[in-house]
Parts: structure tokens; sequence; C-alpha cells
């Protein structure tokens, strides 16, 4: 398969960056190794998904570490709160119209804050671990907002030890998890785990994360049936560059069991923290983040599948190296998608810029576009090399595609058994290449087909171990 990310269940290897002082908005760092010497893979990606930017009307005022919370049925990003430069977070928030690029002023929280986290539950949106005007002390506070009423109200409070900056995201539209965060600072992250039912207005224990952590980003993902957490970067005693993976197996009134496993690191080469994040379709978005005082530009995208996972580069430039913000809103169009940034922090200086990244939707994952003239029949190449181990190249050609019409690569070993499977939507007339992995498979012969919805072709390979 392209791109693998390679799961990781032994070795336990940190990008560690030595604290040295303490600063509102980020440590002051000091790597204390090469981050290219990390010893497993990283995350990697053929398929750069490039787009343009254009910018937008600005922010009524300077901001960083805002949230936002796009409402497709109403056309309109909701933006809340954000840190502002020798001054105390602001509980201004605004809607912003996609039609009119103009902002309305919404119901103000009912404190100022900057961070943390804007999710939705059912109809209600929760802001989770967001900091007042210091970093120390967090007072846990959870805030709760109607999009049909248009207020703001104190929905409850993280039970102790308080956090702010922890990582969160909701598991099937029901429960809020809140996943380490800070106690003080960047210098006292906590690994507790705490489930949150905004519903009943309860609270569930849960599995310790595996190492302290605050400022990650974390996604909810079910595949095969299993509900799964990725918690992405954070920060430690330094910048971390890991992927954990959580799979729930058990839930009851008063505990919701996670199974925690180191699963790879991130593409980025080195340790991020305050790493900003979104959802678009099946990808769990990251990016920017911060490094030491230094943005992160790039926007990824993670899809997990048959085990491993497979990174894109959804935004392989930026306009400029705006950092420090929490979320950010990702809209799908018909044709066309949009990533919207509100604000952000150009060190020293806060920001009142808006812009929007425009894009087509990208190949699929597990293939490579490698020439897009059109062919003259629909074909299927012999790969190469052959025999493989573990690895082998396979092109293929489409000459036309039918609207809704689906692109099926499948593989079946000499007995019929099917052992891969990648459906393919929504693919353009070109010629197409995928890495087909045997890692896991048997030395043996296997038959490849490539078939749509008239037409199949089958060649076989050999995997020699």
């Amino acid at each position: 398969m392209l791109n693998k990310f390679i799961p990781l269940f032994a070795v336990l290897i940190l990008n560690i960056s030595v604290l040295t002082q303490e600063n509102l908005l980020f440590p002051s760092l000091k790597p204390d190794f090469d981050p290219a010497a990390l010893s497993f893979m990283a995350g990697d990606t053929n398929v750069n998904v490039q787009g343009t930017w254009s910018y937008l009307a600005d922010l009524p005022s300077k901001r960083y570490g805002t949230n936002t919370y796009y409402d497709s049925a109403g056309g309109r990003i909701l933006i809340c709160g954000g840190g502002i430069i020798n001054s105390a977070p602001s509980d201004t928030c605004w809607w912003y119209n996609i039609n009119t690029n103009s902002y309305q002023q919404a119901a103000s929280l009912p404190r100022g804050r900057w961070s943390g986290r804007l999710v939705k539950v059912k109809n209600f949106l929760y802001f989770v671990g967001s900091i007042d005007s210091s970093l120390s002390p967090p007072d846990g506070l959870i805030f709760k907002y109607s999009l049909q009423q248009n207020t703001w109200s104190i929905a409850d409070t993280i039970p102790a030890p308080f956090v702010y900056e922890a990582a969160v995201c909701v598991i099937n539209d029901s429960l809020i998890a809140v996943i380490g965060g800070s106690t003080s600072g960047f210098t006292s992250p906590v690994n507790r785990v705490r489930i949150y039912n905004p519903l009943l207005n309860t609270w569930k224990i849960s599995t310790s994360f595996p190492v302290n952590i605050t400022t990650a980003h974390a996604d909810y993902y079910v595949y095969e049936g299993d509900s799964l957490l990725f918690v992405y970067g954070g920060y430690n005693a330094g910048n971390l560059s890991s992927v954990y993976k959580g799979r729930i197996t058990e839930t009851n009134p008063d505990t919701l069991n996670i199974v925690w496993e180191l699963f790879g690191n991130t593409p980025y080469g080195v340790g991020t923290y305050r790493v900003a994040g979104s959802r678009w379709k099946d990808y769990m978005l990251i990016g920017p983040a911060m490094n030491g005082g230094i943005t992160i530009n790039s926007i990824w995208g993670f899809n997990f599948s048959n085990g491993i996972g497979v990174w894109t580069n959804f935004q392989p430039s930026s306009t400029d190296s705006a950092g420090i913000i929490s979320t950010f809103a990702s809209v799908t169009g018909t044709d066309s998608n949009y990533f919207y940034l509100f604000g952000g922090l150009k060190n020293p200086n806060a920001l009142n810029t808006a812009k929007k990244y425009s894009f087509v939707t990208p190949p699929p994952i597990g293939i490579v576009n490698v020439n897009t003239n059109i062919p003259g029949s629909f074909k299927l190449h012999q790969n190469y090399p052959n025999p493989f181990n573990p690895e082998t190249k396979i092109k293929f050609e489409v000459n036309t595609i039918n609207p809704g019409e689906k692109i099926v690569f499948a593989v079946s070993d000499v007995n019929g058994k099917l052992v891969s499977e990648n459906i393919f939507e929504k693919i353009l007339p070109g010629t197409y290449e995928i890495i087909f992995s045997g890692k896991n498979l048997a030395s043996g012969v296997y038959f490849y087909s490539i078939y749509n919805n008239s037409q199949k072709i089958t060649k076989k390979m050999v995997l020699l171990k």
C-alpha cells in the first residue's frame, strides 16, 4: 500500500528538547539532538495537495489562539475568543459569513479565553481546556454554546486536577474525551484521561495516557467497528513528535477503558506542540503547530486503514508563518474544498489576518496520479519488481469515468481469498501507480485486479521472502 505509516509497539523515542525558560506563549527550547536522527519512520507521502491561498476580510481585531466551528446549515463559521498581546484574552465571538465575506458579532463567552478546544456534541458546542489571563492556575471551566439560541453558559468543571490545553475530541457524538493537559504552564503536564457526558453532565474515569502530555491534538476515528483515538504531538519535557493510538475496549457507567500504544510519529521531522487541527472527510488534519518559537506551517491529513496510516500533505506551503491557531474550519464543496484560518501569532505579534486555502479533491489515498494524459484504453500493467519483497509498484490506466463510478483494486491469494482491497472514488482519467506491500503476507502467488462497473483485468505476481 502507498505511503505507509508503520505502527510501533516496542520502542519509545521522543523528540525531546530542554526547557530553559517559561513563557506565556511558548517555552524557550534547545533541542538536545538532531530530529532527523529518529530511529523510527515518520509518516510520509508522495501526494501533495496543491491549492491556492486567498485573503479574506480581516478579523475585527488581532487574535491568537482562536477556535472555530463551521456551521454547514448556515454557511458560516463561529470564531471564539483569542489572546491579545499585553492584555487579557477576549470574550468576543464572531460569525463569519462565507458568502458575504463579513463578520457579525455573536454572543460573548462567559469569560475571556484563548487556546483550548471547541467541539460539538449534538446541537451544542463545548469549549474545553481554555486559558484565562495567565498560565496559572487553570479553573477547569467548560463553556457551552447553544447554536439555536446564540447563548453561552458554564456547563461544568473538569474534575480535579484542573487543566488547560488538553487534547480534546468527541466520541460518537455523545462523549468528550479530555486527554492530558497541564496544571501549570508547560512544566506540569498530566496523563489523566477524563470522559465527559454533556447530556447527563457526568464524568467517567479512563485508562491513563502513556505519558504526561499537554497542547497535543486528538481525534476520534471508527474503523471496522473499532472506536479509536489518535493523539498527535504535544509537550512533555520537550516537543513531542509521537502519534499514539488508543482503542476503546469497554465502556460502562463509571469507566471507559482504552488500550493505548505508540503508533508512530508525525511527518514534520521535528517535535511540535500547540498542534492545531480539524477534520475533512476521513482525514484527521493536524497543523499549523509550533516548535519552540518557530511556526511549523504545513497541514497534514492522516487516514487510517488496514492497520496502517497514510499521510497526505494538504498544505505544502503557507502565505505566512502564523501559528498558535487552536482549530481551523474545513469546508467541503461540490468540486473544491476549503480551509479557513483566522488570526494567529507571528512572533511577537498577534494577527488579524484571515485566509482561505482552496483545493480540488485530491487523488484517493493509496494511489498516485503519474500522468494526467487521457489513455487510449482501460489497462493494467505488470507489477515491478516481480518477484517482490515486500513492496511492488503497479500501474493502471483509466480512459473514461462515468458519474459516480468507482475503481476497485483488489488482491487475492491462490485460493481466491481477498487479502487487500482499495476502492477509489471520484478518480479522473489518467495513469495511476499503487505501491502494494506484502509485508504481512506469506510467500506465494497472488492475483491482482483492477475493475469498474463494466471491465475487469487480472494479473499474477509473486511474493518471495
